[in-house]
């Protein structure tokens, strides 16, 4: 009996689990779309974005790369920023805007966060793929030299 009792409540501990992660997965989907719609990205752009995740992921195994996988840990960052700028748009949605100083400097720090989440959506992928690129011709030329040798 307290066999069943055991499975039932790890069953029960396990699908909230899962619950809470595919939760969370779909909140940053839906963040990560509005994100791009505020940062007047059109669809097009994620040709790009998902492109180099994908090419990443394929590179991500060759020699040179394999001691590198946890830089394909920027791409969440990315995902996680440009959703912020959705998020970050619909507080200031259900606030009044400040005026004066205050208003200025929310003003500025808007657009700073407008700046940072598309160099995320535009650099971070691309910084990404050129490092892999690199340490997969360096391990190349190494490899290269070595049996020249």
């Amino acid at each position: 009996m307290m066999k069943f009792i055991s499975a039932v409540l790890g069953g029960i501990v396990a699908a909230y689990a899962i619950a809470i992660v595919i939760g969370s997965i779909i909140f940053q989907n839906i963040m990560f779309q509005q994100g791009v719609e505020a940062l007047g990205l059109n669809r097009i752009t994620l040709f790009y974005y998902f492109g180099t995740f994908f090419a990443c992921l394929l590179l991500m195994w060759a020699p040179g790369a394999r001691e590198w996988k946890r830089l394909i840990m920027l791409f969440p960052v990315a995902f996680v920023v440009v959703g912020s700028v959705a998020l970050m748009g619909f507080m200031e949605a259900t606030v009044s805007p400040a005026e004066g100083t205050v208003g200025k400097m929310q003003a500025s720090l808007s657009e700073l966060s407008r700046g940072i989440a598309l160099g995320a959506f535009w650099l971070l992928p691309a910084i990404v793929l050129i490092s892999y690129l690199l340490m997969i011709w360096e391990h190349r030329k190494s490899v290269a030299g070595a049996t020249a040798i």
